[in-house]
């Protein structure tokens, strides 16, 4: 008998079987009831929360643990993370965290106290770009840039080892290797690598002439131009005969000798040529030569 359990309903607050009989006014009881058997279950343990990490790049993990082996489920800013009931959960986003733990018979403890994981961005994976062709001539410059966000910083390296002091989004390389580059954010979280580009010195900045040309129709070797490897561009292109007359002049290394002076072919004989181009440090190089016009 459970005294004082006179009511018409009782709140059961351990196991056992329980049962019920009636007496009336004038002391007559009724046949017990059949059992209604309870079975209480302790509500677990609050769980305590651990993490290795809160605050990580994006691509990272903070590892979860709950301090209760059995009957997870973790929340993510009140709201379930479905299928995340084993005692460790990966996060990979921003949000707060929580953990509740279930027993066999679905008593729920009351929710862990939040854990807070913050993910900060990974900056944009950097695009190099260079300024001209990348088979460049020996003392010739390739400027090679990216697009560099404010508050960003970058770092340049060549055959994947740093280049001390190569922290512009831009730089000049005159060296044959393959350059890449990497940004951080103010986080410090790092980009992935960039695109890797191969620059190579394949050349040595010269003035070229050959010795003899033969202007003579036939469609092989017609005309003479100054061969300049490595210079930027051509300042000036002269050829003199004999007497000190100029019979040619361009600024344009596509355009030629043919030979001729106001249209008239020139005889066979030596010539002096005189040849100026700016190389890639903007310096003024210059050569003088003699070619032999054969007809």
């Amino acid at each position: 008998m459970i005294p004082n359990a006179n009511q018409t309903s009782y709140k059961a607050s351990s196991s056992g079987n329980y049962s019920v009989k009636t007496t009336n006014g004038t002391g007559c009881s009724s046949a017990i009831s059949a059992n209604v058997t309870i079975q209480a279950s302790l509500i677990p343990t609050i769980p305590i929360v651990t993490v290795d990490k809160q605050l990580f790049c994006a691509g990272d993990v903070g590892n979860l643990s709950s301090s209760n082996a059995t009957g997870n489920q973790w929340y993510k800013d009140g709201q379930v993370i479905v299928g995340a009931t084993l005692q460790t959960y990966k996060a990979l986003t921003t949000g707060t965290y929580t953990v509740r733990s279930s027993s066999s018979v679905v008593c729920i403890s009351p929710f862990s106290m939040g854990t807070v994981i913050t993910v900060n961005p990974v900056p944009l994976t950097p695009n190099i770009v260079a300024d001209g062709k990348l088979k460049i001539c020996k003392d010739e410059n390739r400027k090679l840039s990216v697009s560099l966000a404010q508050g960003n910083t970058i770092q340049w390296f060549k055959n994947n080892i740093l280049i001390t002091g190569a922290i512009t989004e831009s730089i000049l390389v005159n060296e044959t290797g393959t350059y890449t580059s990497k940004i951080s954010n103010a986080s410090g979280c790092i980009s992935n690598v960039s695109n890797a580009v191969l620059v190579e010195v394949v050349c040595t900045t010269a003035i070229m002439m050959p010795d003899v040309f033969t202007p003579n129709g036939d469609g092989y070797n017609d005309k003479v131009f100054a061969i300049i490897p490595g210079l930027k561009y051509l300042r000036t292109f002269e050829v003199y005969n004999r007497f000190g007359n100029k019979v040619f002049n361009t600024a344009d290394a596509s355009i030629g000798w043919d030979g001729t002076f106001k249209g008239k072919p020139q005889p066979s004989e030596a010539y002096i040529w005189v040849i100026e181009g700016v190389d890639g440090k903007g310096e003024i190089v210059k050569k003088t030569g003699t070619i032999s016009l054969i007809r």
